[in-house]
């Protein structure tokens, strides 16, 4: 495909991801399996093709803001703002603005936009939050950039709707409404889960890519044990942290390798100093545990 990201179909008619479209990407693996990290290489190489970036869901210990130590931020001159709520006071060398008052014309202020867990003093409102900027994006009838949207855990995407629903059931056709429409605002997904048989059937079967990293002790669901004629449950599980497996939507394998940025956010590192970031929580810190 492009740097940082190869793939080789076992058959041709095997098709690449185009960065010039709107897709949607699922990606399936266990915890440290290298899931955030191709999300951060697909987000890149949408960067470079004009689009905006909007980093949703990422772990407690704030890896979206990773973006802000990247070259496409600290060398290229890209924007950044980082989203956050009213109940944090925030001390950033980058612009920031509450959650609640974006906009669509808000697009016009950054190039990567970014919503971090330690950038809200109460993890449902970093929900909510998040829930009404999908929303708003969700409303764009008319774009000129596309925007890849990264949802990291995307489990969480139907959990910020259930804050606002009544069912779980009306939670899960807003889901599948939402990423059947999701061309039609000029946006591609890139999703990640720790659990293949937490996401439903109806939510995957709308993917343009499942991309399977190395999987541990977890199986496929039972629809897609077909894949295991050509990729052996023993090979999947040996797959490291740059390999991958990719399936597109007419049911191609490829096998794929990608790199990790330089930029992203190591596990025991403090990324709230490496970037310069204090956070003064004017409510009280709830649902943190």
């Amino acid at each position: 495909m492009m740097e940082n990201l190869q793939v080789r179909w076992f058959r041709e008619g095997g098709t690449d991801i185009d960065f010039a479209k709107q897709i949607v990407a699922f990606i399936l693996g266990k915890r440290n399996s290298g899931k955030s990290a191709l999300l951060e290489v697909l987000a890149e190489l949408y960067l470079k093709h004009g689009a905006k970036i909007i980093d949703l869901f990422g772990a407690h210990d704030g890896e979206g803001l990773g973006w802000l130590r990247s070259p496409h931020v600290k060398e290229n001159g890209k924007k950044v703002v980082l989203f956050h709520d009213e109940g944090t006071e925030i001390d950033s060398p980058y612009d920031t603005m509450l959650a609640d008052d974006f906009t669509l014309s808000s697009l016009n202020k950054a190039d990567i936009f970014v919503s971090a867990a330690p950038l809200y003093s109460v993890s449902d409102r970093e929900f909510t939050s998040v829930h009404r900027i999908i929303t708003e994006l969700w409303n764009r009838h008319y774009w000129t950039e596309p925007i890849f949207l990264i949802v990291r855990e995307a489990g969480n995407l139907l959990y910020s709707r259930l804050k606002i629903s009544l069912s779980e059931k009306e939670a899960k056709a807003w889901y599948i409404y939402a990423m059947r429409e999701s061309r039609h605002a000029g946006l591609s997904l890139g999703l990640d889960s720790l659990r293949p048989m937490s996401i439903d059937i109806d939510i995957r079967s709308l993917t343009d890519y499942t991309i399977l990293k190395n999987l541990g002790s977890r199986a496929l669901p039972r629809e897609m044990w077909w894949i295991y004629k050509t990729i052996a449950p023993e090979q999947m599980a040996r797959l490291k942290q740059n390999e991958f497996v990719i399936i597109d939507d007419g049911g191609n394998i490829g096998i794929g390798m990608s790199g990790c940025p330089r930029w992203h956010k190591l596990e025991n590192e403090n990324i709230m100093k490496e970037v310069g970031i204090k956070v003064n929580y004017t409510a009280a810190k709830l649902g943190r545990g």
